[in-house]
């Protein structure tokens, strides 16, 4: 039943925000309690950031789109030292009222407000869908990456709205067609579409040396990256 009111005053705040920012900073307070797809995906994308390393004292994180802090706060607890950025201001002090040790600043992840070489690893959890320049957060990544940094992004294939899994075939396409109708006319960024995943694919493959993908349940999937060119 909570649940159930939770996903109503989604649908509220999704039909009268009119922009992704104003969206994020009205569903901040509930985000956590909704969007528990996420959780399989952090995991799984701190084991693979914990196994780059020997150790995690003085390993530098990024966690861009951060929200509400979900996989950083997870990130810090192994020892990482966690910078979240977010353009959602409500949902970075939230982050603050539950952590004050990691590092927070709203900012662009097109426009990353730090120096080159900055960071040993980014990551960017459910959000690669909402960037309406994709390129231009790829590129600020590598920009701030030191060398034989790493970058995982996840998770994939996306789902309708962050909750829907899109079904394969005629459906899944009608599915999508409607949703990215929907989305445009509300004024928000948000693709579900396969050529997504693709284009991430692409992009990633010609920045970076290494890229693999990593298993997280029966057909969803994280990318890593490591020494971007």
């Amino acid at each position: 039943m909570r649940r159930v009111r939770l996903l109503l005053k989604l649908a509220a705040i999704a039909a009268t925000s009119g922009s992704t920012r104003v969206f994020y900073d009205r569903v901040s307070p509930f985000y956590e309690l909704l969007f528990t797809d996420h959780l399989p995906h952090i995991q799984m994308m701190v084991a693979a950031i914990g196994g780059q390393f020997q150790s995690s004292n003085e390993i530098r994180i990024l966690d861009i789109a951060c929200g509400t802090g979900a996989l950083s706060r997870r990130l810090e607890e192994q020892g990482f030292r966690v910078t979240g950025l977010d353009f959602s201001l409500q949902s970075i002090r939230r982050l603050r009222r539950t952590n004050t040790t990691i590092r927070l600043v709203q900012g662009d992840s097109a426009a990353l407000p730090f120096a080159a070489a900055s960071f040993d690893v980014v990551t960017c959890m459910g959000a690669w869908r909402h960037f309406p320049g994709p390129q231009l957060v790829l590129d600020e990544i590598c920009r701030v990456l030191r060398p034989e940094g790493v970058f995982t992004v996840g998770y994939f294939p996306p789902k309708l709205g962050g909750l829907i899994p899109v079904s394969s075939g005629t459906l899944g396409k009608v599915g999508i067609f409607l949703y990215s109708r929907l989305v445009r006319l509300l004024n928000y960024n948000d693709r579900t579409d396969e050529d997504l995943e693709r284009q991430a694919a692409r992009m990633i493959e010609v920045a970076f040396a290494n890229q693999s993908l990593i298993q997280c349940g029966d057909s969803e999937y994280l990318i890593l990256a490591k020494s971007p060119r």
